[in-house]
């Protein structure tokens, strides 16, 4: 997160930024008390929490699984608002931001491909015309290699993207890296003749990590660490919980920048 509040000396500092911390703050004293059972309906109806709509509230003679999917939902748009503020707050407040997380955590791989296959397209190295799938995944992959003097492993990375999108493989912390170093140094190699945009390569590369690293955290909190909530509570529906709680993504971008 930390990437988001980078900005460069002469900028204008933040205007808002204890504005933005009181409303984490209680959002985050709403959170805690719903932990504890103990917040009310007229709590959970406010923002962020009422893009849920229904789902938001408990609702009477509530079972146990209902609460759990209720929780992850609730949990997973706190999370979602807070990244939202945080980029009111940055560098992301000036980009349309609203298409950054998707609406399903199956399409998490798929919006990272497509965002370095949106790079690859604007540098031309890939064309706007119908390339099939497989050779979409090798044209991203051939631009993101480019700059590497040996050519780089491009038969696997292109199988590597290919993984990403069909939720084969998760978006680690070591791949967006790995990803990113490749993008920053094609970057640079494609400014080559234009050394004073290598600032703004690393720049990219910057914003394009943090958009990595957001969506490997939250395949890594579906996929991983709710694996032993799945097992305490089998019948509950935490994948559509899940998903009820991306959903609001656009909503909360658009309200954090008000």
């Amino acid at each position: 997160m930390g990437l988001l509040l980078q900005r460069d000396e002469g900028d204008a500092p933040h205007q808002n930024i204890e504005g933005t911390l009181d409303l984490i703050d209680h959002a985050e004293e709403i959170a805690i008390k719903a932990r504890q059972s103990k917040a009310t309906n007229d709590d959970l109806f406010r923002m962020p929490w009422v893009h849920l709509g229904l789902r938001a509230l408990r609702q009477r003679d509530e079972s146990k699984e209902a609460r759990v999917e209720r929780l992850v939902s609730c949990d997973v748009v706190l999370f979602l608002w807070v990244l939202a503020l945080i980029a009111s707050q940055s560098g992301w407040r000036l980009a349309d931001i609203g298409h950054y997380i998707p609406n399903s955590y199956e399409d998490l791989g798929k919006v990272w491909f497509q965002e370095l296959n949106r790079f690859a397209k604007s540098m031309h190295t890939v064309e706007e015309t119908q390339l099939g799938q497989l050779a979409t995944y090798k044209a991203v992959a051939a631009f993101l290699v480019s700059g590497e003097p040996d050519g780089g492993p491009l038969e696997a990375l292109s199988e590597e993207l290919s993984a990403i999108v069909r939720g084969k493989k998760r978006l680690t912390n070591r791949v967006v890296e790995r990803h990113t170093r490749y993008f920053t140094e094609t970057l640079k190699c494609h400014w080559n003749d234009q050394p004073n945009k290598h600032t703004l390569a690393e720049d990219f590369g910057s914003i394009l990590l943090v958009h990595g690293q957001i969506l490997g955290l939250l395949q890594y909190a579906r996929a991983v660490a709710l694996s032993d909530i799945r097992q305490k509570y089998p019948s509950a529906d935490i994948d559509a919980a899940f998903d009820a709680g991306l959903a609001c993504w656009p909503k909360l971008a658009e309200w954090a920048c008000i």
